[in-house]
């Protein structure tokens, strides 16, 4: 056979083989190719796994009503991405449960893998949804209520997400109003003055000061909860303001009382310029260093819920024998309180006391049903 190559002739000589090659040769083999699962759920979901030749992993997992999340492990199962989509059908219905793994809560936010959740277009700051994040571990322990979220923002830095809640599978809980990246943080804090024989310790330090509403007293070292201290007006502006990341105030106004240099002036002026917080009399002073009352304590909260857009026409009438010894002023603030179950019986007589003073404990406990009936 003749052929002309870069117009030289050359003569095509076919390749020759020794009849002994024959025992050795070894045809090629094609290279390993992906390896894809496909598991149909009892819940009606399917999950889709994809497993690579080196072991890496892609998990799609879409649910009946159609939110999928894709989540993306190395080699060594290390989970290096997830992302989940919202279904249009779950938003509507204002809640959905992220269909992935329990999410290991991190000890910092540095160190937390991200989980971006998109979400339909018809999701918006008036219209949101609740996203249940499944926690590991959530079924089988007490929930962990230092477990907080945070958002990851366009330059990469971490803000918590206060009023988030955990659930009584020890999920956490939380509204989005729009695409967001999340984090999973067990931030709680200890306070050094609190023992394992107060009756606030575990559960309310821990909501309390991984969600920044109680940061600590100065004492003579680390900060403080002291929990069975009274708290104060300013206390409870202040705590209010903390669950807002502490926003400035909407309109100059102010009290005649509150000193610039105070420590919770910018949390008063807050308060009032969004009609939260008002003061005595002709609402001039606020007297912020006041023992807080229970009652007063139900009027903040009262305005706080329909600030934010919540339904406050719940009423209930107090079966407390003091329950008819509350100011003029205070009677539906208390009414809704009860009927939201953010205010119980106190001591071995089970009195509303709506004049006395509440504790720092006992605000930050109704803080924490607070925002769990949120959720509810």
């Amino acid at each position: 056979m003749k052929a002309s190559v870069t117009g030289a002739d050359v003569w095509y000589k076919a390749p020759t083989m020794n009849p002994s090659d024959l025992n050795t040769y070894v045809p090629p083999v094609a290279p390993p190719s992906d390896k894809t699962e496909v598991e149909h759920n009892d819940d009606g979901s399917t999950t889709t796994t994809v497993t690579r030749p080196d072991g890496s992993q892609t998990i799609t997992r879409e649910t009946a009503t159609g939110t999928e999340s894709v989540v993306k492990k190395d080699k060594d199962g290390n989970v290096t991405s997830t992302e989940v989509t919202v279904s249009k059908e779950d938003a509507e219905s204002g809640g959905v449960e992220l269909p992935i793994e329990g999410v290991e809560p991190a000890a910092d936010a540095g160190r937390a893998p991200e989980v971006e959740v998109k979400v339909p277009s018809s999701v918006t700051a008036g219209n949101p949804v609740r996203v249940t994040v499944p926690v590991a571990g959530g079924d089988a322990f007490e929930p962990d209520y230092g477990i907080v979220v945070f958002a990851v923002d366009e330059d990469g830095s971490e803000v918590l997400i206060p009023k988030c809640t955990v659930d009584d599978d020890g999920d956490v809980v939380f509204e989005v109003s729009g695409d967001v990246a999340i984090k999973v943080v067990d931030a709680a804090r200890e306070m050094v003055d609190v023992t394992g024989a107060d009756w606030f310790a575990g559960d309310v330090v821990d909501f309390a000061t991984a969600r920044g509403i109680v940061n600590g007293v100065p004492g003579a070292g680390e900060p403080e909860f002291r929990g069975d201290a009274p708290a104060s007006r300013a206390m409870v502006a202040a705590m209010l303001h903390n669950l807002e990341l502490a926003p400035e105030a909407s309109s100059p106004e102010g009290f005649e009382d509150v000193d610039a240099s105070d420590w919770y002036a910018a949390a008063a002026a807050w308060g009032a310029s969004e009609g939260i917080v008002e003061g005595h009399g002709d609402g001039s002073r606020f007297g912020g260093e006041e023992p807080v009352t229970r009652e007063q304590l139900a009027v903040f909260l009262m305005r706080y819920a329909a600030w934010l857009g919540m339904d406050t026409s719940a009423r209930a009438e107090p079966a407390f024998p003091d329950a008819g010894s509350a100011a003029g002023w205070a009677p539906e603030a208390i009414e809704w309180a009860v009927a939201e179950g953010l205010f119980s019986g106190h001591g071995a007589t089970a009195q509303l006391r709506p004049g006395a003073g509440a504790t720092r404990a006992q605000v930050a406990t109704v803080l924490m049903r607070f925002i769990a009936r949120m959720y509810e």
